[in-house]
C-alpha cells in the first residue's frame, strides 16, 4: 500500500503536491483550463496550542519546507513554473502567467514565491484590490 501511495505522489509532485504530517492535511483543486492547481492545506492540531506545524511542498522536482499555521486554510496556487502562497487570509491568486500574477486582497499582502531550482522569495504587495504583480525570473 505504501508503494502505491509513493507512485501516486511521484505522478503528482511535478505539478505540485504536499507531504503533510499527522497534523497537516490538504486537498488539490485543478482549475478548469488545467493551467493552474490550488492546494489547500489545513493544520488540524487545535489541541496542542502550537501556532503551526511543518509540511513540505513538492514541486518541479524540489521540496520546499512549509510552516502551516493552526486554525486557517493555507492556499498555494501553482502554474508550471511558479507556486504562490499569499501570507494573509484575505488574499487570493486569480491568475499566473509567465510575467505577472493577478491577485486580489483587501489591504495588500506578502506573497511567497516558489520557483523550482531557486530559493524561495517574498514579494510585498502594499495595497489591496485586484491587481497585477510583475514577477521576474
Amino acid at each position: 500500500m505504501a508503494a502505491l501511495g509513493e507512485l501516486a505522489v511521484a505522478a503528482e509532485a511535478p505539478r505540485g503536491w504536499v507531504r503533510g504530517s499527522a497534523d497537516v492535511n490538504f486537498t488539490a483543486y485543478d482549475w478548469v483550463d488545467g493551467r493552474l492547481r490550488t492546494l489547500y492545506l489545513l493544520n488540524i492540531d487545535y489541541w496542542s496550542g502550537a501556532p503551526s506545524a511543518p509540511a513540505h511542498l513538492l514541486f518541479g522536482g524540489d521540496t520546499f519546507p512549509l510552516d502551516v499555521p493552526a486554525g486557517a486554510i493555507t492556499p498555494i496556487t501553482l502554474a508550471s513554473h511558479l507556486a504562490v502562497q499569499p501570507l494573509t487570509p484575505d488574499a487570493d491568486v486569480l491568475d499566473i502567467t509567465d510575467t505577472h500574477l493577478t491577485i486580489q486582497s483587501d489591504a495588500g499582502t506578502t506573497l511567497r514565491l516558489f520557483h523550482p531550482g531557486r530559493p524561495v522569495r517574498k514579494v510585498q504587495v502594499p495595497t489591496g484590490g485586484v491587481q497585477q504583480v510583475r514577477i521576474l525570473p
